[in-house]
Parts: structure tokens; sequence; C-alpha cells
């Protein structure tokens, strides 16, 4: 099974050292990467098959990714979400979670972090596919 993911980061080298590491990974495979909502809302409304999982930065140019990862949960339920974000607050972590994220990871983002998370997303989607 490949799991698909969108990357959501306004950062193009970070984005990208984020495509590499997960198409590095087996069993997952990067679909698209978007540098802001517009793009991202757009390309998750065009697409046939939604990712199952996205890599969301909390701080985008023209929302707030907070805000961004709301509208996702509104429109589009059933991927699941991972905040990447430097954004170390409380209210944020907290947020993010009544948010339902799958994970939250603060940057620098150490690559055994990443495999872990990876790794237990993989898990638990078996586990439910399994049931």
């Amino acid at each position: 099974m490949i799991y698909t993911v969108l990357i959501i980061e306004d950062d193009f080298r970070v984005a990208d050292i984020n495509r590499q590491f997960i198409e590095q990974t087996d069993g997952f495979s990067v679909v698209g990467i978007c540098h802001n909502a517009a793009d991202s809302l757009s390309f998750l409304a065009s697409q046939q098959a939604l990712p199952d999982l996205i890599l969301l930065d909390a701080y985008i140019p023209d929302v707030n990714g907070l805000e961004l990862l709301w509208e996702i949960r509104r429109r589009f339920r059933s991927i699941d979400i991972v905040m990447l974000t430097a954004a170390k607050e409380v209210e944020t972590i907290q947020e993010a979670l009544r948010g339902g994220v799958f994970d939250y990871l603060i940057k620098p983002i150490e690559s055994t972090r990443m495999a872990q998370m990876l790794e237990r997303f993989k898990q638990e989607r078996f586990f439910v596919v399994a049931i």
C-alpha cells in the first residue's frame, strides 16, 4: 500500500527537504506541494482521490495555518493532518490538537522524528484497514 502525502509549506527549501524524506520512506509518495492556502484548497478540490496525509506548516503567507487546518477539516474530513511548524506556543499546539491533528512536529524536524511519525501513521492506518 502506498500512502499519498500533500505538503503545505511556504518555504521552498523546507518543502523539498520534506518531499525527499517522504519519498525515501517506504510506502509513501508525495502527490503535491503547495505554498499557500489558496493553492492548497484548489489542489484538494481538484483531486479525484484525496491524499491520505497532509503535512501542514502553521505559518503560511495568505492565512494562519490553524485557520487552514479548520477549513480542511470542514471540507475534507477524511484526510489526516500533521502540523510541521516552528510554533511552540501552548495555545497553537492545543488548538491543533483540538483540530484532530495526527501529530505535531516542531522544526527543525529530526529525520528520526519524521520517520517515527510516518511509521506510526502506517501502523494505525493498517490497523484501521484490517478491522
